[in-house]
């Protein structure tokens, strides 16, 4: 269902801006 694989991929970007959010911070933190 197309819904489905949208909702998926979403959820999968919003994982991988999360992650690379986090890991910025924490470079600007020890920085």
């Amino acid at each position: 269902m197309l819904v489905e694989w949208m909702s998926a991929r979403c959820f999968r970007m919003f994982i991988f801006c999360l992650s690379l959010c986090i890991s910025t911070y924490g470079l600007m933190y020890q920085a």
